[in-house]
């Protein structure tokens, strides 16, 4: 019985496991394309939303749709798909400032000029 309810649930899931593949390709991609164009890192969710607006676009509606064929309502499952891009879009740019600082590191040693380093936060006095 609980098979039969796990393959119920799940047989939708190929289409969107694709279309969520698809999606983080096309991030991925968005990556390497905009460190060849040289985008700013805080330009590069917009970059990254018209770049992949063709895979971003059939995604959320399987998300939707999967919200609502469990219950939710449209308005909450717009908003919960949205969220998730969101999500999608935050850590891909967190994958692109941490190659854009690599590549900064980078090329700062290869003229010899240390890379830039945070100091480490100094400790409180102490009250006596």
């Amino acid at each position: 019985m609980i098979t039969i309810l796990v393959a119920a649930m799940l047989g939708g899931a190929g289409a969107e496991t694709e279309l969520r593949n698809t999606f983080a390709d096309c991030l991925k991609a968005a990556v390497q394309q905009a460190k060849t164009q040289k985008i700013a890192p805080d330009g590069y969710v917009a970059f990254a939303r018209t770049a992949c607006a063709n895979s971003e676009a059939p995604f959320k509606a399987a998300l939707i749709n999967a919200d609502v064929q469990h219950g939710m309502s449209h308005k909450d499952s717009v908003s919960d798909a949205d969220s998730q891009l969101d999500d999608y879009f935050s850590e891909w740019l967190d994958h692109y400032k941490a190659d854009v600082q690599r590549n900064a590191n980078d090329a700062a040693a290869a003229d010899g000029t240390p890379p830039k380093v945070t100091p480490p936060p100094t400790p409180a006095a102490q009250p006596k």
